[in-house]
């Protein structure tokens, strides 16, 4: 479902209009958080990152926040509402 979510993405015009300035290359949801990490810690040194993730649900009815919290989580971060 999660990768469905990022053939949804990578198809929508915005983005479409991105891939076609800029190379886009698609990430598995479960290398997010991993990646996100190495990211802040190169701006923010080594405390916590706050996470904030936006809702978008899919015709499932299962939350991307519910999904990328559970894979936050599993990394020890703590997302918020």
């Amino acid at each position: 479902m999660v990768e469905g979510l990022s053939d949804l993405f990578y198809d929508c015009p915005p983005v479409k209009e991105f891939r076609r300035r800029y190379t886009l290359t698609r990430m598995a949801a479960e290398a997010v958080p991993e990646r996100a990490a190495q990211a802040y810690k190169m701006f923010a040194g080594a405390k916590k990152p706050n996470i904030g993730i936006l809702e978008f649900r899919d015709p499932t009815g299962r939350s991307e926040y519910e999904i990328f919290r559970e894979l936050f989580q599993r990394e020890g971060s703590t997302p918020r509402l």
